[in-house]
């Protein structure tokens, strides 16, 4: 998924997608704040590398169109750079 660390087990069928961010939670949190945008920040964790990185849990749900997702792919990319 656009270059993130997946958590979400292959093959899943629901839309709910958790994925690593090597930001601090504080940063991701101000990225995300400033586009009004609502995830579930989990704890770090170690990923298969052994290095922490924070879970980003994303839930979109039937209210959210093709748009709405679009933007948060574009914007999640600022939450992939260290």
């Amino acid at each position: 998924m656009r270059g993130f660390s997946v958590f979400t087990p292959e093959g899943n069928h629901s839309s709910i997608v958790s994925f690593y961010s090597k930001k601090e939670p504080r940063e991701i949190q101000e990225v995300l704040d400033a586009e009004r945008i609502k995830v579930s920040l989990q704890g770090n964790e170690a990923n298969e590398n052994e290095t922490a990185m924070m879970r980003i849990r994303v839930a979109p749900a039937f209210f959210n169109n093709s748009t709405e997702v679009k933007r948060f792919l574009k914007i999640s990319e600022q939450l992939m750079t260290a």
